[in-house]
């Protein structure tokens, strides 16, 4: 069975020990994240795949921006970040970032999140309340844009 070699090659200049390097390496992985989920983009209100990605778009574009601001990527791991996105974003917020999204919305729809986003990928009967995927598109965008 053949296998294929994935390598994950530093661009010339970016230092994956640095911040700004590993910044780098969180928001461009986010923004792979994001392309995939936008050419999934479906007219169903509930595309599995399509949310898994979104979600995990903004997780690593808001790590991508704390980890710039100097939190180290061993503290993304613990308490009080973690997968949590409210978390991830209180902590962005508290640290500078301001996005191009109503910070109300914003804040509700993480929450919406938070609450489904590991439940989705396992929990295959589930019935949830979440944001349309377009409304998580210029969510993900905004944070992409406010992290770099």
């Amino acid at each position: 069975m053949p296998f294929g070699t994935i390598s994950w090659l530093e661009p010339q200049g970016w230092n994956s020990e640095t911040p700004d390097g590993l910044s780098y390496g969180y928001r461009n992985l986010a923004s792979q994240c994001l392309q995939a989920a936008k050419r999934l983009e479906s007219p169903h209100d509930f595309n599995v795949p399509e949310y898994i990605l979104l979600f995990h778009s903004i997780e690593l574009g808001l790590k991508g921006f704390l980890v710039k601001s100097g939190v180290t990527p061993t503290a993304l791991r613990k308490r009080p970040y973690g997968h949590n996105l409210v978390n991830l974003y209180r902590g962005a917020i508290k640290r500078g970032m301001i996005i191009n999204c109503d910070a109300a919305d914003a804040a509700s729809m993480l929450s919406l999140m938070n609450n489904w986003q590991v439940e989705i990928r396992y929990n295959f009967f589930a019935t949830c309340d979440l944001p349309k995927h377009a409304q998580l598109i210029y969510l993900a965008d905004a944070i992409l844009a406010a992290s770099r």
